[in-house]
């Protein structure tokens, strides 16, 4: 009997984004993602209280004004107090900041020493550090990390998953829906960290012995821990070969060659991770895998964004 396959459907997904970004790249984030997701547009310096055009600053231990010479100590509560609360009434799946922006930045903000005025190059700006401290689980990025083809597959799969996550969450979130969640991703976190799978497994393992709500939080602390960890050749190589053992009794030797030679091809980065992961596909279909059909490992965000097109 043939098994019934499963259509992936995806997510709409809501992406923050802040407003200071050029013209060009906020085209590209929306017109490339605009069927798929909504967006949320966030002024870091108007949210900081400061006049746009700002004055000059820069950070220290604290954030100084060479004007007024206020601390952002004060600047931070009261932006926690106001626009953070409103963003954790909103399922934001990914946040995507300005760098090397002193609000914003991701990461290589200078700090300047408060005693020797040497510079560094060694932290994140303070919107961005009060947001990735504040909502950890959600994926971010730079607009300028996003020009690495790795990178902005890596953060677009983690941005798909974990709107994932946030649907499961809203809807029933029953044990059920929870062992279903971590079925259809084991392939994903085979291809992200492996040691991270066999944590999330003895979760879903013992799940009878635990509270639910605390398993799901365990379970989403190793599951988005695991996403932040590219998933590199090697590892798509290794998911590839434990997929292709679900056919190879039914392949005849020269095709077993062929498919050999196409994961050979992509070891050395001659071909893309696209061509076998759709010649997997093709498999899929023509065994009728339910199994494999639901791994999102296979199709994890819409094609046409060609995230996987990259060598």
């Amino acid at each position: 009997m043939k098994e019934q396959q499963v259509t992936n459907t995806f997510p709409k997904i809501l992406i923050g984004f802040c407003s200071c970004l050029p013209g060009d790249q906020c085209r590209y984030i929306t017109d490339n993602l605009g069927k798929y997701a909504e967006f949320y547009s966030l002024c870091p310096d108007s949210e900081l209280g400061h006049k746009i055009p700002g004055e000059s600053v820069c950070l220290m231990r604290h954030l100084l004004s060479e004007k007024s010479s206020k601390k952002s100590t004060g600047q931070k509560l009261s932006l926690q107090s106001g626009k953070s609360t409103d963003l954790k009434e909103l399922p934001l799946c990914g946040f995507i900041f300005k760098s090397p922006s002193r609000s914003t930045g991701m990461e290589r903000v200078k700090v300047y020493s408060e005693s020797s005025g040497t510079t560094h190059k060694n932290r994140t700006g303070i919107l961005s550090d009060l947001l990735i401290n504040s909502f950890p689980y959600i994926p971010a990025a730079d607009e300028t990390s996003l020009n690495d083809p790795v990178i902005r597959e890596n953060f677009m799969d983690r941005i798909f998953a974990y709107a994932r996550w946030l649907e499961m969450m809203q809807n029933r979130r029953t044990s059920s829906d929870f062992l279903r969640f971590h079925e259809r991703h084991k392939l994903t976190l085979m291809a992200h960290s492996p040691s991270h799978y066999r944590e999330a497994g003895r979760i879903t393992g013992n799940l009878k012995a635990k509270d639910l709500d605390s398993a799901l939080a365990e379970y989403l602390n190793i599951f988005t821990s695991a996403m932040k960890m590219k998933a590199t050749v090697g590892k798509n190589h290794n998911v590839l070969q434990h997929v292709f053992g679900y056919f190879k009794k039914n392949l005849s030797s020269e095709e077993k060659d062929t498919v050999a030679h196409i994961f050979n091809d992509y070891r050395q980065k001659l071909i893309p991770l696209i061509v076998p992961v759709t010649i997997m596909n093709f498999f899929v279909k023509k065994f009728n895998s339910l199994y494999l059909s639901e791994q999102y490992y296979l199709n994890p965000f819409p094609a046409e964004l060609k995230l996987r097109n990259y060598t």
